[in-house]
């Protein structure tokens, strides 16, 4: 498969060089045409949340893994889920 992928597809693609030229230029067109040729614009949850280079040292207790002694409700329901099982 290696010797196929670097070796054998590169030196016999099956088309000649002309035919993959002008395909892609149909197809870029056609992309064009709908509209296509460019990504959407990004979601807001794809946005960085910290500026660029900036750094939060995490607190001792999330470095050593302290389990904190006040829980949310939630996570105290949870926890009386899993002693019950």
């Amino acid at each position: 498969m290696f010797y196929f992928l670097k070796v054998k597809l590169h030196t016999d693609f099956g088309y000649d060089d002309d035919t993959v030229i002008k395909t892609l230029e149909e197809s870029m067109d056609n992309l064009k045409k709908t509209k296509m040729d460019l990504p959407p614009p990004p979601q807001p949850n794809e946005f960085p949340r910290n500026p660029f280079g900036e750094f939060k040292e995490p607190t001792i207790e999330a470095k050593i893994g302290i389990r904190k002694s006040v829980f949310t409700e939630n996570e105290k329901e949870v926890t009386d889920k899993v002693i019950l099982r």
